[in-house]
């Protein structure tokens, strides 16, 4: 019957090592069944059963009916040896072996235990010297994997011995072997009992080199026997049932084990596979007490470890008594007592003793000695010591940690009165979960994404070492480059972006140093495009650029617009471009809390722009300052959108005190779990406060180490009374009051300064304060205060950790008074060594400064100081960190004489401020500054820029030169107000200003004098200031010819949409101006005014002269700052005439990045706009163009833009209605964004873009057919007209469908005149004449534009007339015109225009009567719509052709169709260029 039961499933089973398997289950299986069996005869002798005979022989009877060809063969009664064991496994026996006794054991196999890590040791090999070898006598020999596959077919409760039977192994001189040999790397595998391996392997022994591998693998066996007995109790707790292995066989004869022995690499490596306890047959089944079967395992590894059987008859029973018993003990054990009533532990007896030493005499570490030792200590139950083992979970947990870390706790310590702890520092306690956090995160990070994750918690938390966890274990395994910056409480970020340069100047360097050359090329090239010639203030944050870039880049001598947009991009320019070729970075800001708003700033705006770029960021930052700091919490306002995950560190709980207690006192957790809740309550598991306590327990010898035992004790008693601070400031200063005075002296004077301390500042203050500074330091890192960095530079401890608490309680120590008389030595020492040496050091003078400022006024450099700081500041971005010292020179100045003694002073600083201010846009301090200057100054020109401010590359402080760049006072506040979209205030304080300097008011245009001025000047640019003359002025160092062109330019940014009457008499003083004193700054922006004015008395060819000549001057002037706002002008008002529009896109896109490389955020956005929307008058892909669109006006809605977005959005709605009809807008909502965002609010803004939105609603309208509303009727040239506003190429465009709407309108009121016989069909009153008038008009203006681009114009040009023609009734010239326009679009790859002509075409055949030729050119113009992305024109197309019956003619596919008309429009050339 089991045969049979197996017989199915092994006939299907189709795997031949499966099938082997299956059989040798099954012959296992009926051999261990016990009892008497029949087996076949094949002997002459032999006779048939009788069926009679079929009955059991043992009387009863078999219901089991016998099969007739049993019956036929002869059978002979065989006696199988008796059962001897019954085996506990969890899973499934294996083979076990007889052992020296006889006695037969079973071999369940535990498989869930999973082997130790190998380890080196010599084989025992067999007596005769020969390897042992496996008979398979059935099927061959079984592999290691078709022993696995056996193993686990083998059925719980097999009982006997299969040893002799077994195919895969066979007993070799008492133990087991596998058949694999060694020789071929195949393992080796051995099946004994744990007497055989010990007398095997311990009687061997003669070197301590084989006793410590020894130790390994006993501690193996004991781990798995461990696992073995915990697997049995959770059968008992799990299931209810009676523990499988009683306490009578949990002796050393009846552990079973299998080794492995393996040949890599020739060294051979043998490791413990199973051990399993089998119980002997007949065997109690009492399970016993928890302290009876610890016991017994301390017995089966005493005799593990040393060969010993313990004699368990010396061990007497127990007597107990109360007086015995500590019934008051803390900790909730019993122990006894001394008459003080403190818990101790009690002598330890003879037997002890002895047992004791025959564990050390065989060379055990005491560790393991006191492991064996407290579990035979069991035996005593509850009288036993209180560090004796009360569970099987604490001896696996020890042993774990004995395998696992043998160094700390199975070595031996070195009894020394200053003992060393065992704290690994890289080592994390109870962050289990945070670390899990952060391998995900970088992870992404791996895969190609940004991330950012922050780390927050109190001071001393260990948010530092967390996020340093992840260049040990992450980045520099992986490759990857890891880079940090700690912010610094006390130098107070004097130096501006000193600490970002810090951590980007390396990157720069690793980039050059692991990159390779081609890698690096790619970048070079990259960045030469990103930065143009601005690369000179990035090299104030990494000077290493140099190194990477060609000094062309470094040319540029620009003050930026907006210096700290500036330098914001141009950093983020840097690190996207080193990220795409560089290994895995990783950038790491620790304790930016205290960081500048500027540099928090700038780690945003990163965060920001490196979106889709692989890079990691990581920020620290404590979490006790509430809402205090809103720096802070600006920054994490701004990154939050970015996060991939925060994470937020609290104390450690118990069990993360316990295991760091455990590691660094070398005992086991449950020794120290009583001192883990003392430490817990006294630090609340702060992990700095901890370590620091720790430090004073050890100095107090309250912890300590004995030499009996040879281990870390405690005094716990004590402990727990002892008095602790719970302040860990206060408790590094009561280390401090124990050192030298000297030494203290040094500790106050580096706590001053900074964490990181550099050779050169000890130098310099050791001579200037006559003190032996580095001396003292020395000492003091002695001591584990500071740590050397480099040669001769120091560091406080924790400052990679923590804050750098050891500097914050050196600081405490100082009352306030001897702070700031500290501070003022420090500051007057380090800025008289700067100005003694001819190349001043700049991070010194900022240090110098910064030392001052907490010194209090003292001294006579201060104001100057503060001034010459502030400028520095503002060359290195850091506007705000400048305007804080302009304030304090200001507050600094004699306030009663500031105007009088230091007039000089007084007008730089304020001037400064003011300038300061306009960067951060502050209106209200420029006001507060300008009005300073205004009020004071004694003449004009003070009131003019006085105060002086350095090109770049920065000059030296005390040798700065004059500049015109700088604008403060007055000029500052029109700035900030242009910026801030107040153009009212604007007019009037820049009116009230060019009054003060003497300028008449301005003039509209309609005055007399101007139009003779203009026409003045008209003919001296027609006549002696030729191109070449003006191309070879000099530059003016007038400053009041400066500062009106600064005026004047300001004005020009909006007037011209506010107060156009007002426009030419601005462009006429500019350009006088200019040919008159020479070029300056803003002359390239007054040429380009000057363009656009003549542009709107109908100059075309002036004004594409003055846009071209504009672009000259720029080119000369690499450094202006109004670059990206003259380009705007040029191409957006001029160029568009000229240019391709492709072409133009491209070029907006340029003056793009070079606002953003100046800083020039208003200049930026709109040329990022209007790139786009030249993109759409050029036939892009519609889809694309209103994605990126749609992109640039939600950044301008968050740069403060909010009109200029309006009209990027206006811009998205038209967008939306060619792709998908007016339903896009029913919502009212576009990309959810809602209608009317960013809209006009008052009269003078809608008044300013009012010809921009009138031109697309007019396209908007012609497009959808809507020629009966009120906008089709609209003539904006005649608007344009009358305002006296030049044409843009917006506002052109919207003329060239109103010459559109005009013909068709014409044509429609000719029709229906010609059916009602009436001469008015609209309310308008609009006849036949005015519409042609005003077609012919757009049709001319068309005409001229040919001359100075074919590519834009042509197509257009053509198509009006072709309109034309058909209107007036010349149909022949119509058809080749149609047909002429087609072909120029598709040869201009205009798509949209060559949809328009091909429907227009399309109609004209099909009023003609023509609807084949109709069908054609509809098919085609429905295709091209498509092509552009309009799938709503195209529809309409479409629709029309359904309703009017162009299915019945005869049938011709949409590319058969195109395919014919584009072989007469263009030559059989279908595929002229790439779809957009």
């Amino acid at each position: 019957m089991l045969v049979d039961s197996k017989k199915k499933a092994f006939a299907a089973e189709p795997i031949r090592k499966k099938k082997r398997a299956m059989a040798i289950a099954v012959i296992a299986e009926v051999q261990n069944l016990g009892g008497r069996f029949l087996e076949e005869d094949t002997t002459s002798a032999s006779k048939p059963i009788l069926p009679h005979q079929s009955r059991s022989q043992g009387g009863g009877e078999t219901n089991i009916a016998l099969h007739s060809k049993i019956l036929e063969k002869q059978w002979t009664p065989v006696e199988l040896r008796e059962k001897k064991a019954e085996p506990y496994c969890d899973k499934g026996p294996i083979s076990s072996s007889s052992d020296s006794d006889g006695k037969n054991h079973a071999a369940p196999r535990p498989d869930h235990v999973e082997s130790f890590s190998s380890v080196s040791v010599q084989p025992v090999q067999p007596s005769n010297g020969e390897i042992p070898v496996a008979v398979d006598p059935l099927i061959g020999n079984l592999d290691l994997d078709e022993l696995d596959l056996l193993r686990s077919l083998t059925p719980v409760g097999a009982e006997a011995s299969t040893v002799d039977a077994h195919p895969t192994m066979q007993t070799v001189d008492g133990h087991m072997s596998s058949r694999n040999n060694l020789h071929d790397g195949a393992p080796f595998l051995q099946e004994m009992s744990m007497k055989q391996w010990i007398t095997q392997n311990l009687t061997f022994l003669n070197s301590p080199k084989q006793m410590s591998s020894y130790i390994l693998t006993g501690l193996a066996v004991a781990h798995k026997l461990t696992i073995c007995l915990l697997g049995a109790e959770k059968d008992e707790q799990q299931n209810g049932i009676t523990n499988p292995i009683p306490l009578e066989s949990i002796t050393a004869e009846n552990i079973q084990m299998v080794t492995k022995l393996d040949m890599n690499s020739g060294m051979q490596q043998l490791s413990i596979e199973y051990v399993w306890v089998a119980i002997p047959f007949g065997a109690s089944h009492e399970r016993g007490t928890n302290q009876a079967r610890l016991f017994s395992v301390g017995v089966i590894l005493y005799e593990l470890f040393t060969g010993v059987t313990l004699d368990q008859s010396q061990f007497t029973p127990p007597t107990m008594s109360l007086n015995a018993m500590d019934l008051k003990n803390k900790a909730g054990e019993i122990g006894t007592s001394d008459s003080s009533g403190s818990t101790r532990q009690p002598k330890r007896s003879q037997l002890g003793d002895s047992l004791l030493s025959g564990l050390s005499s065989r060379g055990l570490p005491y560790p393991l000695c006191a492991l064996i030792l407290n579990l035979i200590e069991c035996y005593y139950g509850i009288l036993a010591q209180n560090e004796a083992y009360s569970s099987l979970s604490d001896l696996l947990m020890d042993v774990q940690l004995m395998l696992n870390d043998p160094n700390r706790f199975l070595r031996s310590i070195v009894i020394s009165s200053s003992p060393t702890l065992g704290t690994t520092c890289d080592k994390l306690y109870g962050r289990e979960e945070e670390l899990r956090r952060l391998h995900l995160a970088y992870h992404r990070h791996l895969n190609g994404e940004c991330v950012t994750v922050t780390v927050a918690g109190n001071a001393g938390v260990g948010k530092s070492r967390l996020a340093m966890h992840v260049e040990k274990t992450l980045s520099i395994p992986n490759g990857g480059l890891f880079f940090s910056a700690k912010f610094d409480e006390r130098i107070d970020n004097a130096q501006p972006l000193a600490i970002l340069s810090s951590i980007f100047n390396p990157l720069c360097l690793a980039f050059l140093q692991f990159t390779p050359r081609e890698g690096i090329e790619a970048a070079r090239q990259k960045l030469i495009r990103a930065f143009g010639t601005q690369a000179d203030l990035l090299a104030v944050v990494v000077p290493s650029i140099s190194g990477l870039l060609p000094p062309s880049c470094f040319k540029s001598t620009t003050t930026p617009v907006d210096i700290t947009l500036s330098m914001s991009f141009l950093l983020g320019a840097f690190l996207r471009v080193i990220a795409s070729h560089s290994r895995p970075i990783t950038l790491f800001f620790d304790d930016v809390q205290f960081a500048d708003p500027f540099s928090l700033q700038l780690i945003g705006s990163l965060v920001s722009s490196m979106q889709g770029k692989s890079i990691l960021f990581l920020a620290c930052h404590r979490d006790d300052q509430g809402g205090d700091n809103e720096g802070l919490t600006n920054f994490l306002s701004s990154v939050s959108q970015f996060l991939t995950d925060s994470i937020h560190l609290n104390n450690l709980e118990l069990d993360g005190v316990n295991t760091y207690l455990s590691d660094s006192l070398r005992l086991s957790p449950r020794i120290t779990k009583p001192l883990a809740r003392e430490m817990l309550a006294k630090t609340r598991g702060n992990p700095l406060f901890l370590d620091r306590l720790l430090g004073e327990l050890l100095r107090d010898k309250l912890i300590y180490t004995s030499i009996d035992p040879p281990r870390f004790q405690f005094d716990l008693e004590k402990i727990s009374d002892l008095a602790v601070s719970d302040d860990v400031v206060a408790l590094i200063m009561a280390d401090f009051s124990r050192i030298d005075i000297n030494l203290q002296r040094g500790l106050q004077i580096a706590s001053c300064i900074e964490a990181v301390i550099d050779g050169n500042l000890v130098d310099i203050l050791s001579r200037n304060m006559k003190v032996n500074l580095e001396n003292a330091l020395v000492q003091c890192t002695s001591r584990g205060f500071l740590e050397k960095i480099g040669a001769n530079g120091f560091r406080f401890i924790h400052d990679q950790g923590e804050l750098p608490l050891f500097q914050q309680a050196a600081y405490d120590m100082l009352t306030d008074d001897e702070k700031r008389q500290q501070h003022m030595e420090i500051g007057l020492a380090l800025y008289l060594h700067s100005m003694a040496i001819s190349n001043i050091d700049d991070r010194l003078f900022f240090t110098a400064v910064s030392q001052i400022n907490k010194g209090g006024p003292e001294s006579v450099y201060d104001a100057n100081q503060k001034e010459e700081a502030g400028l520095l500041s503002q060359q290195r971005a850091d506007i705000r960190k400048a305007l804080q010292l302009f304030r304090l020179g200001i507050a600094w100045l004699d306030e009663n004489y500031n105007w009088t003694s230091q007039y000089s002073l007084s007008i730089k600083l304020f001037g400064a401020a003011a300038e300061a201010s306009c960067h951060l846009n502050e209106l209200d301090s420029v006001k507060t500054y300008s009005d300073a200057v205004e009020i004071h100054a004694l003449s004009i020109d003070d009131k003019l820029p006085c105060a002086c401010v350095s090109t770049y590359p920065p000059t030296p402080p005390l040798r700065l030169i004059s500049h015109p760049h700088f604008t403060p006072g007055m000029v500052a506040t029109i700035k900030t107000l242009v910026r801030q979209e107040k153009f009212g205030e604007c007019m009037a304080l820049t009116f009230k200003f060019l009054g003060l300097m003497g300028e008449p008011p301005l003039r509209v245009v309609t005055d007399l004098g101007l139009q003779a001025d203009m026409a003045g000047l008209g003919q001296r640019l027609a006549t002696s200031a030729t191109d070449e003359s003006i191309l070879a002025l000099e530059a003016t160092d007038d400053l009041r010819v400066t500062v009106k062109l600064k005026l004047l330019s300001s004005l020009i940014h909006f007037i011209v949409f506010v107060e156009p009457l007002l426009v030419a008499d601005i462009v006429y003083r500019m350009m006088q101006l200019t040919l008159d004193n020479g070029l300056t700054n803003e002359s390239s922006l007054a040429i380009t005014s000057y363009g656009h004015c003549v542009l709107a008395f109908g100059d075309f060819a002036g004004a594409v002269r003055f846009g071209r000549l504009a672009l000259k001057i720029l080119d000369m002037q690499p450094s202006s700052s109004v670059q990206s706002s003259t380009r705007f002008f040029v191409y957006q008002q001029m160029m568009w005439m000229a240019t391709p529009l492709h072409t133009l896109a491209e070029s907006i896109a340029d003056a793009h990045k070079i606002g953003d490389q100046l800083g020039d955020r208003m200049y930026s956005h709109l040329n990022l706009a209007c790139s786009y929307f030249t993109e759409y008058f050029a036939g892009n892909c519609l889809a694309s163009t209103r994605d990126k669109l749609q992109d640039c006006a939600v950044s301008m809605l968050r740069g403060g833009f909010d009109l200029h977005a309006g009209l990027a959005f206006v811009f998205i709605q038209q967008i939306a209605v060619l792709i998908g009809g007016e339903d896009a807008l029913e919502d009212g909502q576009v990309n959810g964004v809602p209608i009317g965002t960013g809209a006009p609010k008052n009269n003078v803004e809608r008044k300013l873009f009012a010809p921009f939105v009138m031109s697309l609603n007019l396209a908007r309208a012609y497009y959808l057919r809507q020629l009966d509303g009120d906008m089709i009727w609209t003539s904006i040239n005649e608007i344009l007209m009358s305002e006296k506003r030049p044409l843009d190429l917006n506002t052109c465009i919207g003329q060239y469908f109103e010459g559109l709407a005009s013909f068709i309108l014409a044509r429609r009121v000719k029709k229906q005149q010609m059916e009602t016989q009436q001469q008015v069909v609209s309310a308008h009153a609009v006849d036949i004449a005015t519409l042609m008038r005003r077609g012919e008009s757009v049709l001319k203006q068309m005409q001229s534009f040919v001359e100075f681009s074919n590519w834009n114009w042509e197509c257009r040009a053509l198509l009006l007339e072709a309109e034309k023609a058909y209107t007036v009734g010349e149909l022949d010239s119509a058809e080749t015109l149609y047909l002429r326009a087609i072909r120029s679009a598709g040869r201009h790859k205009i798509t949209h225009e060559e949809a328009q002509g091909a429907e227009l075409a399309g109609m004209f055949y099909y009023e003609r009567g023509q609807p084949q030729k109709s069908k054609s050119y509809l098919i085609l113009a429905a295709e091209r719509y498509r092509q552009w992305g309009s799938v709503f024109l195209a529809k309409r197309v479409d629709d029309f052709m359904a309703s009017h019956g162009f299915s019945s003619f005869p049938d011709q596919d949409h590319e058969s169709a195109e395919e014919e008309l584009l072989s007469c429009v263009h030559g059989n050339s279908k595929k002229r260029f790439p779809e957009s």
